[in-house]
């Protein structure tokens, strides 16, 4: 090989050593690799999934996100140069076909799952120290994003459950606990029973929310015993009934305080009768005496009738009512007048003036809920 050629190939090897340096230059400059994709995913659900609804995500850097919520509830973003944490909201959609009018917040300081619901929002209320999170989300910029970390959010979660006292709320994080909006998942009934001990105890979610803003979040009045009830009258809870068809067996129970018992406290009533069954058209019992709880959610009403003998404590009957309030309501009777067996869904201690009744109704038409948040009102005259 002359000296001609030797110098050509040592040319062509010195262009295609540099070929391959400039190559790896540009495969390992951070300047112009595309990011890699990730995402933001998560379930909106109040108890039930919030279907149809607008899911928008603003990061500390990056464009604001946007998707639509599945028939799940459950959606998802692909995160390209945006940079946590994030902060999401859903708003309008449909829940169980009904239009959505409020809107849920949640905070990430990571990219991966995010749910949306009223227990997330809750975390960023109290996070934010905001009563109206809507009003927070609406004023986010970047720096307030940015200043945000988890300690921070580990701090709320730590108000949120040492106020709704839930046990298993100690081992699930609303925020990144992946869950399904179905009856018998846990974040789900205790989402169901924060909706009816809220309807039960009279609170409104402004109400609750106000609270949650505080320092100190603590619940409002009668909520806590109220949410106590509803979450052991779920599947979670141990009491409530079959995954969404409502069929399975529910059951609840109550110690009524006959001494300590009030007219009313303006959503029920004890009332410790002086009626006879003889007065009742049974002059064969002339020591029964009745024991009736009234109680009041919205339109609906809960009674429940406890006969005995006054000399015995042995309770002769007993019944439960339910229905909308100035109609003639469904009675459930558990123990039939006149039977030769004495009741055993009830009993009477005549030494300590309480009585005890259990309800176990299959959970028809949700009336263990019913029972149980109805109940709740009567603190201090009914315990569970």
């Amino acid at each position: 090989m002359n000296k001609r050629s030797k110098s050509f190939l040592a040319a062509m090897c010195l262009l295609l050593i540099a070929g391959v340096l400039a190559m790896t230059g540009c495969g390992s400059g951070s300047g112009s690799s595309s990011p890699a994709a990730s995402t933001l995913s998560g379930t909106a659900a109040v108890g039930s999934p919030i279907v149809g609804g607008t899911i928008t995500v603003s990061c500390a850097a990056g464009s604001a996100l946007s998707t639509t919520t599945s028939s799940t509830g459950d959606w998802q973003v692909t995160v390209s140069g945006q940079t946590p944490p994030c902060a999401v909201q859903v708003s309008g959609g449909t829940i169980n076909g009904t239009l959505n009018t409020t809107s849920y917040h949640s905070i990430a300081s990571a990219l991966g799952t995010v749910n949306v619901t009223p227990l997330t929002d809750l975390i960023v209320s109290n996070l934010a120290g905001a009563a109206t999170p809507g009003t927070w989300f609406g004023g986010l910029n970047s720096t307030a994003l940015s200043a945000i970390n988890q300690t921070q959010i580990d701090a709320a979660l730590t108000q949120l459950r040492t106020a709704l006292a839930l046990t298993p709320l100690n081992t699930i994080d609303p925020i990144t606990t992946t869950f399904t909006a179905t009856s018998g998942n846990s974040t789900d009934d205790m989402l169901a029973a924060l909706n009816a001990a809220m309807t039960g105890a009279s609170v409104t979610y402004a109400n609750l929310l106000s609270n949650a803003s505080a320092t100190t979040f603590t619940l409002p009045a009668g909520l806590g015993s109220a949410l106590t009830a509803a979450y052991a009258n779920t599947t979670s809870g141990g009491n409530g009934g079959g995954t969404g068809g409502g069929s399975g067996g529910g059951s609840s129970s109550a110690t009524i305080n006959v001494t300590a018992a009030t007219p009313s406290d303006g959503n029920g009533a004890i009332a410790v009768d002086t009626i006879t069954e003889a007065s009742a058209g049974n002059p064969s019992k002339p020591n029964l005496r009745r024991i009736r709880v009234d109680g009041h959610i919205g339109s609906a009403i809960v009674a429940v009738q406890i006969y005995y003998d006054s000399t015995t404590g042995v309770v002769d009957n007993m019944g439960y009512y339910w229905g909308p309030d100035g109609v003639t309501l469904t009675n459930f009777t558990f123990c039939s007048d006149g039977s030769t067996t004495p009741c055993t869904g009830a009993s009477v201690n005549l030494a300590s003036n309480t009585a005890a009744f259990n309800v176990d109704l299959n959970n028809v038409n949700g009336f263990d809920v019913l029972v149980a948040t109805t109940m709740a009102h009567l603190s201090g005259d009914v315990s569970f």
